[in-house]
């Protein structure tokens, strides 16, 4: 099944489902000032101006790009071939709501959809490994991080749901720590907090699990002050969210050993090869990363005037991209089928095939910049 596939069998899901497709967001948002886009919380704000005040029930589908700078310092030290310069993530069930009574029900319908849509893909729900909270104290699962004392009871709504979904017993996994609470968050307004799991699948040659899904059962509320949680208390609403990895999804989908040796990866780097000259095979893998990061980057941020955070951020993506051993007789021209391969990759993101060739004279300068700096 090819990336464009799994796609399609999402918005066929998403519609039988009755999950409302909207725009992806922007890389570039309300929800945070100094960073891209690495979650789906901005629709929130879309439709509700707010975390808290859900006036009336939403779901929604969307196939949502992200950058993480945590992600790209992995890849630059070598140390992942998990994580990428650009990935997407996608809900499964996505439920907001001002019915906190109700919370149960959409928690468990969330997870029955989310095995469900896993099932129709192809997925071997008997090789999935899943981590939920076990309960405890905050202060002490967060190792004295979250300074409230307070303790939580075990998730057993997800404990059962998995169940009756098909999981077996010795498939999930009970933990307390910040991974299986949200308790924190970046920006410095108070946010929701609650109960998580995540999904796992065995690589195709079993050396590792890869996380492939979250979900988020979450009716508490973080008061933060000073970008600290100071304290949980009940929400005036809930949210029950369930995202999987595009990517990563595709990585077990493909049966490959990394998520960056995934077919729409590897695409790019063979077209991308005749450009790189001898480099080794990793590196032009690692090249067709940046490239899809770039791509959007550019694309969507352009014309915009970006902080100097935000415009740090797209330095270093540009950076890394344009330091690789490109021909030194290279043109914009030669990067314009590149550029359409990959648009025709991404459906979902118009502005790509829009924007192919500023792009390509885009990053012919920062190449050529590169070089005489």
């Amino acid at each position: 099944m090819t990336l464009i596939e799994t796609y399609h069998k999402y918005r066929v899901f998403a519609q039988r489902k009755k999950l409302s497709w909207i725009t992806p967001s922007p890389l570039v948002n309300a929800v945070d000032n100094k960073s891209f886009n690495y979650s789906l919380e901005e629709p929130i704000l879309r439709e509700f101006g707010s975390y808290f005040s859900f006036t009336h029930p939403y779901r929604f589908s969307t196939m949502q790009p992200c950058t993480r700078g945590a992600d790209i310092g992995r890849i630059k030290k070598g140390k992942t071939q998990n994580h990428l310069a650009l990935f997407h993530i996608f809900p499964t069930a996505f439920s907001l709501s001002p019915n906190l009574e109700k919370i149960n029900v959409y928690h468990r319908d969330a997870i029955f959809d989310t095995v469900d849509y896993l099932r129709a893909t192809g997925i071997d729900i008997r090789k999935l490994k899943v981590t939920y909270f076990s309960g405890g104290n905050l202060h002490d699962i967060s190792n004295g991080y979250v300074s409230v004392h307070k303790t939580f009871p075990a998730d057993i709504v997800t404990l059962q749901s998995f169940l009756e979904a098909g999981l077996e017993n010795n498939q999930l996994v009970p933990l307390a720590n910040l991974d299986t609470f949200v308790a924190t968050f970046d920006g410095d307004e108070d946010f929701l907090a609650g109960n998580r799991f995540e999904i796992y699948h065995p690589l195709s040659d079993n050396s590792a699990l890869l996380e492939i899904a979250t979900g988020e059962s979450l009716k508490y509320r973080q008061v933060r002050r000073n970008k600290v949680t100071i304290d949980i208390l009940p929400a005036p609403c809930c949210a029950t969210p369930v995202a999987i990895g595009l990517e990563r999804l595709q990585a077990i989908l493909e049966n490959r050993t990394s998520v960056r040796s995934i077919s729409a990866l590897t695409d790019i780097a063979d077209l991308l090869a005749p450009l790189l000259g001898s480099s080794a095979r990793k590196d032009k893998l690692i090249a067709a990363d940046f490239f899809r990061a770039a791509h959007l980057v550019l694309a969507q941020t352009h014309k915009t005037r970006l902080n100097a955070s935000i415009s740090e951020q797209r330095r270093v993506i540009l950076s890394h991209l344009c330091r690789q051993s490109w021909n030194q007789d290279i043109l914009a021209s030669n990067f314009l089928p590149v550029l359409r391969r990959n648009a025709a990759l991404h459906p979902w993101l118009p502005e790509l095939a829009d924007g192919a060739e500023i792009v390509a004279d885009l990053l012919i300068k920062n190449i050529e910049r590169r070089r005489y700096s």
